[in-house]
């Protein structure tokens, strides 16, 4: 319970409502393609409301929660990652640099079972008659941290396509460099920025997406240099480089927004035996 309260505080202290105007909405799932077998990159939910007060910076207010879990299995594989419940709240500002694009920001996160998270699983997991995961005494212990991330990209656009290539840096319970490209089609693009979904890389519009249906595909790798999740004192060993493979199709009306996408996800720990496929949905609500 203590660690719950301190997050609540510090959200509630990074929470103080400014003189800004609602302008977006943004709520995305992913889950593993497992369905009910939990593994690895199991779920995580993204949702953000955007701001902007005059001709500053358009802002997210970001809340994020993710299970990272072992394959599901009795009894539970020694190998295999221990379980972490994640929840984090941020504030993430987006901006124009000449004709390249900058996100940066930062998070309170907090991990472990005091979190809760492991519970709500089990719970569903039972509501639904699914296999209740038993991974009491196999999760990442109670932590609470500072995470500090900022993507640069620039776009290049031809016709209805588009091809952006990006870098991320991402400080704090694991600490990554990024590289990737995002290609898209639309025929009618849209000039706002657009958020990326943490767990898989697909580009999330926020607050003027176009209009009509979009195509993108994208793929990124990323070198991990130390991770909570993973760490070396438990005797995991970190993959040289993380790779994402995605794609996605959408649709934008005038103030909702829909998209629907996969992504593959490399291997993250050597003991891991493959990687996996994950589903993802977004929903988005512009005013």
């Amino acid at each position: 319970m203590r660690l719950r309260a301190a997050f609540a505080a510090l959200v509630l202290s990074c929470a103080t409502p400014a003189p800004a105007e609602v302008i977006g909405t943004s709520l995305a799932v992913s889950n593993d393609s497992q369905g009910v077998y939990d593994r690895w990159q199991s779920n995580s939910v993204q949702a953000g409301v955007f701001t902007r007060q005059g001709g500053g910076p358009i802002l997210e207010y970001r809340f994020r929660s993710d299970i990272l879990s072992p394959e599901l299995k009795t009894p539970v594989d020694p190998d295999d990652r221990r379980h972490a419940g994640v929840l984090s709240f941020g504030l993430h500002a987006y901006r124009d640099l000449g004709a390249a694009d900058l996100r940066f920001g930062g998070d309170i996160v907090a991990v472990g079972p005091d979190t809760g998270i492991l519970e709500l699983q089990k719970k569903i997991h039972e509501i639904f008659g699914y296999p209740i995961p038993d991974y009491d005494g196999f999760e990442i212990e109670d932590a609470l941290r500072p995470q500090f991330s900022a993507e640069m990209g620039r776009s290049f656009a031809w016709h209805q396509l588009s091809a952006r290539p990006f870098a991320e840096a991402i400080l704090g319970p694991e600490d990554m460099l990024r590289a990737g490209i995002d290609l898209a089609w639309s025929p009618s693009p849209g000039a706002g920025p657009m958020a990326r979904m943490g767990s898989t890389g697909h580009r999330l519009p926020t607050v003027d997406g176009g209009r009509g249906f979009s195509v993108q595909i994208g793929a990124d790798v990323a070198k991990v240099t130390d991770s909570l999740y993973l760490p070396e004192s438990l005797g995991y060993e970190l993959t040289p480089l993380r790779r994402r493979v995605r794609a996605g199709l959408g649709w934008q009306g005038e103030r909702f927004s829909v998209f629907g996408g996969v992504a593959w996800l490399d291997r993250e720990f050597e003991a891991q035996p493959e990687g996996q496929a994950v589903g993802m949905l977004h929903l988005g609500l512009t005013f």
